[in-house]
């Protein structure tokens, strides 16, 4: 159910931007630690105890690029 599907996306730290369409479909969420957007399915969430990608330093966002180039010089 879309309730259930946004207790395990919150209890992972995503709050979801739109609503529950299928558990294979991304669905767009932000992140409560970085508050980026980002797009898990609810699947991945759920098996795999799904995180930000960012959070996870699996992805780097592009807002940060430039900051990561600006201290390596």
């Amino acid at each position: 159910s879309d309730a259930e599907a946004r207790r395990v996306m919150l209890a992972a730290n995503l709050h979801p931007l739109e609503p529950y369409k299928s558990s294979s479909t991304p669905w767009i969420s932000e992140c409560l630690r970085c508050k980026k957007t980002v797009k898990p399915s609810f699947n991945n969430v759920k098996s795999k105890g799904g995180a930000c990608p960012y959070c996870a330093g699996n992805a780097v966002h592009i807002d940060d690029v430039t900051e990561i180039l600006e201290k390596a010089k």
